[in-house]
């Protein structure tokens, strides 16, 4: 087997330039060694071949026989790069990012300087606005049902500084240590998408261990490049998704006092959607709506 100190996994699903902008920009990361395990999840329209290999000796390029998601894309590396590879740290990396040449470097050192870390989480800029915040982690609100990246589109003018504990990483880019990743095992595939980043952060809290953003690694995000419609917002996927998996979620985490109250907002939340998209005859994400609150209702993860 062969030894590196960094897996990182990165999931093509119909971006192919997007993703080659990713790979040209690890293209830059020096060091320490590490593997990136593409992971081509566009099914039969495969956008990579081995000649990809050739081009960035950095990846392994690993294809996938249908679109099994973010989760089953991202565990079909780990998989892999645990069969094949002896490593120190997982990264999970969006393929829609561009990542600043130090940026692995820098988390890692923060990482081993720190032993009750369990999982760390670069400072993430928009790329269309290289100033703007995209996430420095997120934070949970069990009361009502939330769930979200803080201080989204806040300018950075030098006052984030300072490591940040967080109640969660976003899978945009997330990194654990291999005796955390054994822990905890991989993302739950029932997800697909959505909240299964949270769902591995609450795993990571719970073996008394600490989330963090390290704000002096950096990378940026395009955001949503694989789910919003050409004609501009959300698509049905997203909006089936996201109900169905921030129910599963929070009916698992949510204490037994906090329920009510996310139910409540949760109903009148879910109303207020469905009465805009009745008015605007919005049928297919009325459908994918009610089709994940009535997954989100009667299964669970």
């Amino acid at each position: 087997m062969k030894v590196i100190t960094a897996a990182i996994i990165v999931v093509n699903y119909n971006n192919k330039k997007l993703t080659q902008n990713c790979l040209d920009s690890l293209k830059l990361v020096k060091n320490p060694i590490f593997k990136v395990f593409l992971v081509d999840n566009s099914a039969k329209s495969n956008q990579f071949d081995e000649t990809i290999e050739q081009q960035y000796p950095f990846v392994k390029l690993l294809i996938s026989e249908s679109n099994i998601g973010f989760t089953g894309g991202n565990n079909l590396g780990i998989a892999y790069a645990k069969k094949n590879y002896v490593f120190d740290f997982l990264l999970l990396l969006n393929n829609d990012t561009i990542v600043d040449p130090d940026f692995l470097k820098i988390l890692i050192r923060s990482y081993t300087q720190q032993p009750e870390i369990g999982a760390i989480t670069p400072k993430i800029y928009f790329l269309h606005d290289k100033t703007a915040i995209w996430s420095i982690g997120g934070r949970i609100n069990f009361w009502l049902g939330s769930s979200k990246s803080q201080f989204q589109h806040v300018k950075d003018n030098g006052q984030f500084k300072e490591r940040l504990e967080v109640d969660y990483i976003t899978g945009c880019c997330l990194m654990v240590s291999y005796d955390v990743l054994e822990k905890i095992g991989p993302l739950n595939n029932k997800f697909f998408a959505y909240y299964e980043d949270t769902d591995w952060s609450m795993k990571i809290k719970k073996l008394g261990l600490k989330l963090i953003c390290e704000p002096s690694s950096k990378i940026w995000h395009v955001a949503g490049a694989s789910t919003k419609k050409s004609s501009g917002g959300n698509s049905p996927i997203v909006w089936y998704l996201n109900l169905r998996n921030s129910l599963w979620f929070f009916k698992k985490y949510s204490s037994w006092y906090q329920k009510p109250s996310f139910w409540l907002v949760f109903i009148i939340k879910t109303s207020l959607i469905l009465t805009y998209f009745l008015l605007k005859w919005k049928r297919d994400k009325i459908i994918a709506c009610m089709k994940g609150i009535r997954e989100g209702i009667t299964e669970r993860i």
